[in-house]
């Protein structure tokens, strides 16, 4: 496998993914919502699981990936709800936004000492 590669894994569904991020992680919680609404090859795709939690992993800094995922999400039709009293700086790179009945945790954080960027975002149903 080549350095950069994305290791195997999924991408939460209807999440733009900068360029230059590389997929660690990629952990699925299958849903049990509706009563199996949908049939064995749909859920195969990633389409009724109630949370996704993907580790990423760059060489940008924190801050321009915050500020790309700021503009972003709610270009992709996601609202950002940072909860009340805390500004951007007291989130500690934690964004939450929501869509519909989804909601969507982007932890962005950069490791002292290195040059490396972990992106953490965590994707479920509600």
């Amino acid at each position: 496998m080549q350095s950069g590669a994305d290791l195997p894994g999924q991408d939460p569904l209807g999440v733009p993914r900068p360029s230059g991020l590389r997929r660690l992680v990629s952990v699925a919680q299958p849903g049990d919502q509706g009563g199996g609404r949908q049939s064995g090859a749909e859920a195969g795709q990633g389409s009724i699981q109630s949370s996704l939690m993907v580790v990423y992993q760059t060489g940008q800094r924190a801050e321009p990936l915050t500020e790309w995922y700021m503009k972003e999400m709610p270009l992709a039709g996601w609202s950002l709800n940072q909860p009340a009293g805390q500004s951007k700086e007291k989130a500690q790179g934690a964004l939450y936004f929501t869509k519909d009945n989804r909601s969507c945790l982007v932890w962005i954080k950069s490791r002292p000492g290195s040059d490396q960027t972990s992106v953490v975002i965590n994707a479920r149903a509600m």
